[in-house]
């Protein structure tokens, strides 16, 4: 496989490589097994797509956006902050 992927079973012939999946890359070539998939570290994401050039440097991992964040490893998508409200009842950032 390429980086970014990963040969998880035998034959390849019969069963090919499959993709890191969403929160994590591998910059492995040839690789043949998952755990060469690694994650993001927090804060980070990646989206879970079907794409190896997504998933094949720690470059791919994207920051969270802001008013997003996300305390785990390994993710695909960011959580979104709870608002604030001021004193009065205002929605304030």
């Amino acid at each position: 496989g390429s980086p970014g992927q990963y040969q998880g079973d035998t034959p390849a012939k019969v069963y090919k490589c499959k993709m890191c999946q969403g929160g994590r890359y591998s910059e492995v070539i040839s690789a043949t097994n998952i755990d060469v998939c690694k994650g993001c570290v927090a804060g980070k994401y990646v989206e879970n797509d079907d794409l190896a050039e997504s998933h094949n440097s720690i470059t791919d991992c994207k920051d969270c956006a802001v008013r997003t964040y996300n305390p785990f490893e390994g993710q695909a998508v960011c959580r979104e902050c709870k608002t604030n409200v001021d004193g009065i009842g205002q929605t304030v950032w």
